[in-house]
């Protein structure tokens, strides 16, 4: 085993930041984040503002979504 914890891969060192949005701006940002398919709106954010200010940051984008399995029948 390779003794380490299952889960994403490391988004590497990161610096906690308490951003207070206005609430119409939070619920327009949050349904928009999960039209465009990001499970975490943390990384949404993240990725806007790399966009935003010409980085080039390891950001996770949007997952794609997962057919489900056929059922047996």
């Amino acid at each position: 085993m390779s003794g380490g914890k299952p889960g994403r891969p490391s988004k590497g060192p990161r610096t906690a930041q308490t951003i207070r949005f206005p609430n119409d701006l939070h619920q327009a940002m949050k349904q928009r984040a999960a039209e465009l398919g990001y499970d975490n709106f943390q990384d949404y954010v993240v990725d806007f503002l790399v966009a935003a200010h010409d980085r080039s940051v390891k950001v996770p984008g949007p997952r794609r979504k997962q057919e489900p399995l056929p059922l047996a029948g």
